[in-house]
């Protein structure tokens, strides 16, 4: 991520159509981000191109509580 001093959000399910919106929100703030999802092909090209967004491919429910532990640490939100 290129904004390293700005505030990380994490979201979870951000290839959803609520996700999506939510992850354009905090980009638009200024935010990084980092988003956890099934599929990185449902992730707009616009964000990823941003450079603040860290995509993380995989489901939620696979994350073992130190990978979770790993992708929450720094956030200032889930």
């Amino acid at each position: 991520m290129s904004n390293s001093h700005a505030a990380t959000a994490l979201v979870v399910g951000a290839s959803g159509a609520t996700g999506r919106l939510l992850v354009q929100q905090l980009l638009d703030r200024g935010l990084n981000v980092k988003a956890i999802v099934r599929s990185p092909n449902g992730v707009p090209g616009i964000f990823t191109s941003q450079g603040r967004l860290a995509v993380i491919q995989g489901s939620v429910l696979d994350l073992s509580d130190a990978d979770l532990a790993e992708h929450v640490a720094g956030c200032v939100a889930v």
